[in-house]
């Protein structure tokens, strides 16, 4: 009998998934666990496998078209079996709950002109969950809509919507399980005032221009995520920052002695795991920098794992797996963890469990150049430091000018938990570690 397979659910808290390219077509044979699909949430980016061995009878997404966790992907079975019988009779395991009648999906934003969507699926919603209010210019009292318990949505869209005054309770969701998305709360605030959707709004007066040469792409992959995630995290966190330079000319010389016995033993050895390892050391004195806000409950969670997330250029755009248990690990682990994972992320094979649970961000800018950046936060976390080139530099050292091997480091933290003297302490701290850096060799 036809099977319907449902999008997975490949990280946690991840509730949409984009599919980026079908490895097997309609009519294809399959083996069990024998990858079938490329899909992308905002976390990893994954080769699904086969659930079974059978056909793909039917695949249910174009390439680039998002589906929310549970929503129909694909159907399996025998040539000639019936795909509507097996989709009337879908019951979604992830993402909707049990039950849950199929209805069409929210319309999509239009696209900009030039460029085709890929045709929307029916997927379930909640039931009594309208997709949308009316529209009708009126100032009609809006009725709260039915649903079981707390309305559902990020912590960025609660900011957003108390921002705009607009009570969650009031506005119908069109993400999954009916979960609210910052477009709803525009729709909501728009219907109440009877104009247009801001994005119907932008696509009817054709607001941005576009030259007869000019090259359209859909904005779409790892691309999409970047879009999505770097805004929600300058409307939640309150961005504030620190920069301060180091001299490096030790751990310069450390790492010169070090490198040929890390080659020996097959290790590339970078300056990032020192950074990493001091890093470490520093969480642990100013724990509230290794911490999280959970915003829905107004709680502070002060972490007792270091998991370091490594930013990780791609031609794909930026990705941030994440080196678990980093107190644990020597400079040499730290740097074979660090080739692991940056190789995995070019090459599309990170697993969900390398890009979880990540407490603290390390954005290396040092190898591309420039003087310093200022790196936009990774949520849920509360800091992301950024490391520069190092250049030899004139400096003074008692009272005479000598060259060094400098650096600056930057802190991008949330000052609605980090202060800026913590946030100064913190960033001292680091960079004292690294101006003596044997310590860090023995350091536990």
């Amino acid at each position: 009998m036809a099977e319907v397979y449902e999008m997975p659910e490949l990280a946690e808290s991840v509730v949409e998934g984009e599919v980026l390219r079908w490895i097997k077509k309609e009519g294809e044979r399959v083996e069990r666990d024998e990858p079938f699909v490329e899909i992308m949430t905002e976390k990893v980016t994954v080769e699904v496998p086969a659930p079974h061995a059978g056909t793909l009878i039917k695949t249910l997404a174009a390439e680039g078209q998002v589906l929310p966790v549970g929503a129909p992907l694909a159907v399996f079975g025998e040539p000639g079996e019936d795909v509507e019988a097996a989709l009337k009779s879908f019951v979604p395991h992830h993402g909707h709950g049990h039950g849950a009648p199929a209805a069409p999906a929210a319309p999509a934003e239009p696209a900009a002109p030039g460029l085709t969507p890929p045709p929307v699926q029916a997927v379930p919603v909640p039931p009594n969950v309208p997709t949308s209010l009316p529209s009708n210019g009126t100032t009609s009292t809006p009725q709260r809509v039915q649903r079981e318990g707390r309305p559902l949505a990020a912590p960025a869209v609660r900011q957003y919507a108390r921002e705009k005054g607009v009570d969650l309770a009031l506005v119908a969701g069109s993400g999954p399980s009916g979960r609210i998305r910052r477009t709803d709360v525009d729709q909501f605030v728009s219907d109440r005032r009877g104009e247009a959707h801001p994005a119907e709004a932008a696509a009817a007066s054709g607001a941005l221009w576009r030259g007869p040469s000019d090259r359209l792409e859909p904005l779409k992959g790892l691309r999409r995520v970047i879009a999505q995630r770097m805004p929600q995290s300058k409307r939640t966190a309150a961005h504030t920052y620190n920069v301060d330079e180091a001299d490096m000319t030790a751990l310069v010389e450390l790492r010169k002695r070090l490198k040929p016995m890390a080659q020996e033993q097959g290790v590339k050895l970078t300056y990032l795991p020192f950074i990493i390892k001091a890093a470490v050391a520093a969480l642990k004195k100013f724990p509230y920098v290794n911490a999280s806000i959970d915003d829905a409950t107004h709680e502070i969670i002060v972490r007792s794992d270091y998991n370091i997330s490594v930013a990780v250029d791609t031609e794909h755009g930026l990705t941030v797996p994440v080196i678990h248990n980093a107190d644990a690990r020597s400079v040499l682990d730290l740097a074979r963890e660090v080739t692991r994972l940056a190789e995995a992320a070019r090459a599309n094979r990170l697993t969900p469990a390398d890009v979880q649970h990540g407490t603290f961000t390390i954005s290396n800018s040092g190898s591309v150049g420039g003087l310093f950046t200022l790196p936009v936060i990774n949520l849920p976390e509360v800091a992301i430091l950024g490391v520069h080139p190092i250049k030899q530099r004139a400096v003074v050292r008692e009272g005479a000018v000598v060259a060094r091997e400098m650096t600056y480091f930057s802190l991008s933290y949330d000052h609605r938990l980090v202060d800026g003297a913590l946030a100064v302490r913190f960033l001292s701290e680091l960079i004292r570690l690294l101006e003596t850096p044997d310590f860090l060799l023995i350091a536990g």
